[in-house]
C-alpha cells in the first residue's frame, strides 16, 4: 500500500513542482524519497522529441513482460503490460526511457530502453482453440528450434482465449467463469541463448541466479524458490505477497523454449490474494503439459495403422506412454546395416495394447506362434528395466491418436 501511496505522491508532486515551496512542504518526508523525484525531474529534463518510429517490447526474459509506466520512473503507476514482441511507437526519448504509444489502446506511458528493441518482421498467424484426443486443449505452436505444439489440461471451468502466435513465441489466457477465479497466462517462447539447455535441472547456479535476476530486476521485492513436477522437470517459482495483489510466476524451459505459467487475480475478483489450492493447480498444469514436436503429427498421419521398425527409449508411467524412436533400415543385406531415423514419438499405452513376442527370449528360437501380453503384463515388462530385456528390435502399431495398438518384438536382447 505504501508503494502505491508513494506512486500517487510522486504524481501529484509534478503537478507541485511549479507550485510555491510551502505548498509542497505539506506532503510527508518520510513518503517520498529524494531520489526517486531527483530521477524523474532529470529524465523529464533529458526529453527529447523525435519522429515517431516502432519499437517491439524485448523483456530481459523472452517469456516475460515489460511495463508501460506514466512516468520515467520505477514508482510510477502501471499502464499497461506487454509480453514480448508486442508493437508500441516511440514519442519521445529520455536518457534511460522512451516515450511510447500502444496503437491498439491509445495509451502514451514509459517504458525503459533496455526493454525495447527494433521490430523483427514476424508473421502473426492466427490461433484456432482445439482438444486433443486426451481431452488437453491444444494451445498454440512454436517453431523455431524445431516446432512444438503445446497442449495442457486446462483447469475446469476456464477457457482459452489465444492472445498472439508467432513463429517463435506463444502467448495465450485462460480465464475463469467464476468471477473470483484467477486470470492465468501460458507463454512459449524460444531465447536463443538457452538454445543448447535441454531443461531447467541442467543449469548450473550461476546460471540459475542469472534467471532469477530476470524477475528481480523487475520486482526487487518478489521472492524466488524451486519447485518439481510430477515428472521431475525443476521449476523456477516466482511470488509476490503484498497483502494487496498476489501473483504466481511458475518458470521452466525445455530445449531452449521458456514456458512460463503467470497467475494472477482477475479484474473482477474481490479478493486479491490467491488461494493455496489455485497455487497447487499451476503446478499440476505444468506437470501434465505436453510438448508435441510438429513432426509427430505429420508422422502420425503418415505411418498410423502400419507396423514400423522402432527401439522403445524409455516408458514413462506418470504418462503411461513410450518414448519411441521410429527407424528405417537400408543396406540390411550386408554386414554393415545403416538405419535411419524417422521420427521420435511419444505414444501413450491404452488397455487394448498388445505385446506379441515371435521368439523365445532365452533361447532365441523362432516360436510357431507369437506369445501375446496384455497391456498390464507389458506395462509390469516395461516398470522392470531394460537391463535384461532389450526394448529395441520392435515393430510397432499406432492410431493418429498417438496410441499404442500393439507391439511386436521381432530378436531377442543378443541378436
Amino acid at each position: 500500500m505504501k508503494k502505491k501511496l508513494l506512486s500517487l505522491l510522486l504524481a501529484i508532486a509534478l503537478v507541485l513542482s511549479a507550485a510555491p515551496a510551502a505548498l509542497a512542504e505539506g506532503i510527508a518526508e518520510d513518503l517520498i524519497s529524494e531520489d526517486p523525484f531527483e530521477e524523474i525531474c532529470q529524465e523529464f529534463d533529458s526529453a527529447k522529441n523525435v519522429e515517431a518510429y516502432p519499437i517491439e517490447v524485448h523483456p530481459t526474459r523472452v517469456s516475460g513482460w515489460a511495463e508501460l509506466l506514466w512516468a520515467p520512473t520505477e514508482w510510477s503507476p502501471v499502464m499497461a503490460t506487454y509480453a514480448g514482441r508486442q508493437p508500441l511507437t516511440v514519442l519521445k526519448e529520455t536518457d534511460n526511457w522512451l516515450m511510447a504509444r500502444d496503437e491498439e489502446t491509445g495509451d502514451i506511458g514509459y517504458i525503459r530502453k533496455v526493454y525495447t528493441a527494433a521490430p523483427a518482421p514476424q508473421e502473426e498467424t492466427e490461433s484456432t482453440v482445439t482438444v486433443a484426443a486426451d481431452g488437453k486443449v491444444i494451445l498454440g505452436a512454436v517453431s523455431t528450434n524445431g516446432a512444438f505444439t503445446l497442449q495442457g489440461r486446462i483447469p475446469e471451468g476456464y477457457t482459452v482465449q489465444p492472445i498472439r502466435s508467432l513463429k517463435d513465441l506463444m502467448v495465450a489466457g485462460l480465464v475463469s467463469e467464476d468471477p473470483e477465479k484467477p486470470y492465468i497466462q501460458v507463454s512459449v517462447a524460444f531465447d536463443e541463448r538457452y538454445a543448447q539447455v535441454e531443461r531447467l535441472n541442467d543449469l548450473d547456479e550461476q546460471g540459475l541466479a542469472i534467471l532469477e535476476k530476470t524477475f528481480t530486476d523487475m520486482d526487487p521485492t518478489v521472492s524466488i524458490s524451486f519447485g518439481d513436477t510430477g515428472l521431475g522437470t525443476r521449476l523456477m517459482i516466482a511470488e509476490q505477497n503484498d497483502g494487496d495483489m498476489d501473483y504466481l510466476d511458475i518458470l521452466t524451459i525445455y530445449k531452449g523454449y521458456f514456458v512460463e505459467f503467470v497467475m494472477a487475480p482477475s479484474e473482477t475478483a474481490t479478493v486479491r490474494t490467491l488461494q493455496e489450492e489455485w497455487k497447487e493447480q499451476a503446478i499440476e498444469f505444468l506437470t501434465e503439459m505436453d510438448f508435441v514436436p510438429a513432426e509427430d503429427t505429420a508422422a502420425l498421419k503418415e505411418m498410423a495403422g502400419t507396423p514400423q521398425s522402432a527401439s522403445l527409449l524409455s516408458y514413462d508411467a506418470e504418462r503411461d506412454a513410450v518414448e519411441a524412436e521410429i527407424v528405417r533400415g537400408t543396406d540390411l543385406d550386408t554386414d554393415d546395416p545403416k538405419w535411419e531415423t524417422l521420427a521420435m514419438l511419444t505414444l501413450k499405452l491404452t488397455e487394448d495394447t498388445v505385446f506379441l513376442e515371435d521368439v523365445d527370449p532365452e533361447s532365441g528360437e523362432i516360436l510357431d506362434q507369437p506369445t501375446s501380453h496384455t497391456a498390464a503384463e507389458f506395462r509390469e515388462i516395461l516398470a522392470g528395466g531394460t537391463e535384461d530385456y532389450s526394448l529395441a528390435n520392435m515393430l510397432v502399431t499406432f492410431d493418429e491418436q498417438g496410441n499404442l495398438t500393439q507391439v511386436e518384438r521381432i530378436y531377442t536382447p543378443w541378436q
